[in-house]
């Protein structure tokens, strides 16, 4: 603290919105696991994360190539494969093949509104079993990115999901804890899903959680903690 203003605002705070990763986690998640769907089979999942997943600068995308190699899977690029960078609206990224075959990664929701958009619906016995793997993911705290590819013609498929685990930073409890007994009220926002999300907040300690939040999302939670007169 430089100076008097900033000692009579810091005394004044009343609400911290912390994003989850990078803050509370590391925020370099890695794929630990292939997580196999019964439409697919394992080298179909694996070569398609791959190919989602070969331009992704980010540390999960170089993680997923990297399993896979680990798995002894090396050949699965394709010449003139056209890249679909991830955007915060549609909170997927992937590619598009010259063969007209779509492939993208993301969030489950996400992800099965993705393929319902080209028409017809998936059974929903398929969305149901995804959706329990990712139930099963999320609870453990880990994150669950899904797989899917649009051929040129005929319908799409649920491919299976990828695991990522991120870890929680060793001072954040008692970091988060000291906060709280300044009567701040601590608020943890994250894109990842619900689940994932109310897990690390258990093992953290906050008093509010929102998952599945783009960066509007996060923004828009701050003007209305302070137009309910927080600060």
């Amino acid at each position: 603290v430089e100076s008097s203003h900033a000692l009579e605002t810091g005394g004044d705070l009343t609400t911290g919105v912390i994003d989850k990763t990078g803050t509370i986690t590391h925020g370099n998640r890695r794929a630990t696991e292939f997580v196999l769907l019964a439409s697919a089979t394992r080298a179909e999942l694996i070569r398609a994360a791959v190919l989602a997943s070969r331009d992704d600068p980010s540390p999960e995308g170089s993680s997923i190539v990297a399993l896979a190699q680990s798995l002894g899977v090396n050949d699965t690029d394709v010449d003139g494969r056209v890249p679909i960078w991830f955007s915060s609206e549609t909170r997927t990224s992937g590619c598009d093949l010259p063969d007209g075959t779509r492939i993208r990664k993301g969030p489950a929701s996400e992800i099965v509104d993705w393929l319902s958009s080209f028409g017809g619906e998936l059974a929903p016995s398929v969305v149901d079993f995804l959706m329990s793997r990712v139930e099963t993911i999320a609870k453990g705290g880990g994150t669950p990115m899904v797989v899917a590819e649009k051929p040129a013609h005929g319908p799409g498929r649920l491919l299976g999901v990828v695991h990522l685990q991120d870890v929680i930073r060793d001072n954040a409890h008692a970091r988060l804890t000291r906060l709280r007994a300044f009567v701040i009220k601590v608020v943890m926002v994250t894109g990842d899903n619900q689940l994932t999300a109310d897990s690390v907040a258990r093992t953290v300690g906050v008093d509010a959680v929102h998952g599945n939040m783009t960066a509007t999302d996060k923004l828009d939670l701050v003007k209305q903690e302070q137009a309910e007169g927080h600060l």
